[in-house]
């Protein structure tokens, strides 16, 4: 009936295709246009960023090694300490670090 001429009408004045000569009419289905466009146009320029993977040379992290000394005397000390990093996937690459006298120090390990 009546009822579901206007919805189906209404529908086509949404999409521009009534014929509706309201200048009103044009003006907001050419506003709903232009903003449908720009925001699909703003979501495709800003949606993702692109970081180039960099396969030219190692990475290496630097660690700092610190040893706390402070609950024992000084004539307990070590002459020296040993640090060893292991990694934690399944390859049987170790990493061993001297540090004479217990001193601190850094070492670098291959990152990812």
């Amino acid at each position: 009936g009546l009822v579901s001429r206007r919805r189906r009408f209404r529908s086509y004045w949404l999409l521009g295709r009534g014929n509706y000569n309201e200048k009103k009419g044009r003006q907001a289905v050419i506003l709903i246009r232009f903003s449908l466009v720009f925001i699909f146009l703003w979501m495709g320029l800003t949606a993702c960023e692109h970081k180039d993977l960099c396969y030219d040379h190692p990475h290496f992290a630097t660690v700092r090694v610190v040893f706390d000394w402070t609950k024992i005397s000084n004539h307990d000390k070590p002459e020296g300490m040993r640090v060893v990093f292991y990694p934690t996937d399944d390859e049987s690459n170790t990493w061993i670090f001297d540090f004479p006298g217990g001193e601190d120090g850094e070492v670098e390990l291959p990152g990812e």
